[in-house]
């Protein structure tokens, strides 16, 4: 990385060390999600560090256009302002993360120059009405969760085809440890949906008998209620999902979607994706977990084939080809 990016970090570390959140009215899941990120605070500034490195270096920083989507507590944000982006765009669908977002906002003297809630579909509307065409995307532990990936790249084209993304997620699809672990969290959070689902089949559709609708509960994971009814009512076809993915039948928000690059490949046609290995908290308070991060950094940062297979998490860059 550049040492901009790298210098960046640290002014976003000294900045949030000197300014003080305890009395910020941000809620109590909030507080929580925002002293974890505190508390890695040089964990994360890397990332976002690493995130604007791999877009395209040759666009001055003023005349950059950026959406942080999904911006969360907004430190991306933040960042994007220290690092002299010209115009930064934070959206969140999650009013209580906007509003999150504004309060640490004004606290730290640095804001996005815009700020929404709402999803793609209000992103477009925005940026048409005003005329905005962000050359890039940043996205932070998002992907994962969004309920239809083709809808919401196709939203991201029509804004503007060549526009640049960059999108972190832990779900690796490559490293099995990784994997298991959170088709563990899946199947607990499954035997729930699945109960929703089924509860959810036989209050609207009370002509369908038990073993019916049982089946159909169980062909219909990964959907939302009206999309199970178009399957039960004939008009669409059951989903092709592996065997762990899953999602909030209610809201649409997935557990932790696991998909390969090739799939996500499938799926961002025609833009060009790679991939990229993540890294370690080498910051940790324990000797011995800095010892192993930096261990394992070494062989990701070496043995890029074995490193896909142990790395915490992946960038995934896409572009025009």
């Amino acid at each position: 990385m550049k040492n901009i990016y790298i210098d960046t970090s640290e002014r976003l570390c000294n900045l949030i060390s000197k300014t003080e959140f305890k009395d910020l009215p941000l809620g109590i899941y909030h507080t929580q999600y925002f002293d974890t990120l505190l508390q890695n605070l040089h964990y994360y500034a890397n990332i976002y560090a690493k995130c604007f490195s791999l877009l395209d270096n040759d666009t001055p920083l003023q005349d950059i256009i950026c959406v942080d989507y999904g911006g969360g507590c907004g430190l991306l944000s933040i960042y994007a302002k220290l690092l002299g982006i010209g115009t930064v765009i934070y959206i969140d669908i999650n009013p209580l993360s906007v509003n999150a977002a504004e309060h640490i906002f004004k606290r730290v003297g640095y804001s996005a120059d815009i700020v929404l809630k709402g999803d793609t579909s209000t992103l477009k509307s925005w940026c048409k009405t005003s005329n905005i065409h962000p050359t890039s995307l940043v996205s932070t532990d998002v992907i994962e969760h969004i309920y239809d990936l083709d809808d919401f790249f196709n939203t991201l084209r029509q804004i503007k085809p060549d526009m640049q993304m960059v999108f972190t997620t832990a779900s690796v699809a490559d490293n099995p440890f990784k994997s298991h672990r959170l088709h563990k969290i899946m199947k607990k959070c499954e035997r729930n949906y699945f109960a929703q689902r089924l509860d959810y089949i036989q209050n609207k559709f009370p002509d369908i008998q038990k073993p019916q609708a049982l089946e159909y509960a169980g062909q219909t994971r990964g959907l939302i209620y009206q999309d199970i009814d178009a399957v039960i009512l004939g008009k669409s076809t059951t989903p092709t999902i592996d065997k762990y993915n899953t999602c909030n039948p209610e809201t649409g928000n997935f557990v932790e979607r696991i998909l390969t690059i090739d799939q996500y490949r499938h799926i961002v046609k025609p833009l060009y994706i790679i991939s990229h290995n993540g890294f370690y908290n080498t910051k940790q308070k324990s000797l011995i977990k800095r010892s192993v991060a930096k261990f394992l950094n070494l062989v990701i940062n070496t043995c890029p084939k074995i490193g896909k297979t142990i790395t915490p998490f992946i960038f995934i860059q896409i572009s025009p080809k």
